[in-house]
């Protein structure tokens, strides 16, 4: 596997990714790092929902893919290695309906998914996907068996509203660090 990896990491050009500059007006608003949970995970917010462009954001599968792992990247070099040694992951959906899933987003939620499977292994200690559509529930149960089952384990679907997000999120996360747009203190994003 660490061979796999070493050579995705040369193909896929990891390093250059420090210094790619993706288009603000479609990924600027697209993902965060903000603050830790309670054991010291750094807290990376992916929203994919809202007022974003979705078919802007996957038109480009390859491109979403490069800015999908700077952004883990970005993740990595917040982990210490000695205390921590994985994040948190929060999937924000809101507005998110099933017309907006489309043959480029499935694919790249298929590429993302291996990807991070094959070469990040245990870097996720929770994911939690929130204001998941109703209809799009089902899709999270579908991830199943793209991933491991210890990884499944440590995804939770949440429900929608400040209140239910909250609560799931202030189990594991101090309000002070959870964005005011979740019901916590956090100035945010």
């Amino acid at each position: 596997m660490l061979t796999a990896t070493v050579r995705w990491r040369a193909l896929f050009k990891v390093e250059e990714l420090a210094n790619e500059e993706f288009p603000e007006n479609i990924f600027g608003t697209l993902g965060h790092l903000c603050g830790t949970d309670r054991e010291g995970h750094p807290v990376v917010y992916n929203l994919y929902g809202g007022n974003q462009d979705l078919k802007a954001i996957f038109a480009d599968v390859q491109r979403f893919l490069r800015w999908r792992v700077k952004l883990m990247e970005q993740s990595i070099a917040k982990l210490d290695f000695v205390t921590v040694d994985q994040m948190l992951q929060v999937h924000d959906y809101a507005g998110v309906s099933m017309r907006d899933r489309d043959a480029n987003s499935k694919n790249a939620t298929q590429e993302a998914t291996s990807i991070f499977q094959n070469h990040y292994p245990e870097f996720l200690s929770r994911k939690f996907f929130i204001n998941v559509p109703s209809l799009l529930s089902w899709i999270f149960w579908l991830f199943k068996s793209l991933v491991s089952a210890s990884t499944f384990a440590k995804m939770s679907v949440v429900g929608s509203g400040e209140h239910a997000i909250n609560k799931a999120l202030s189990e594991v996360i101090d309000e002070e660090e959870i964005p005011k747009r979740y019901g916590g203190l956090a100035e945010g994003f």
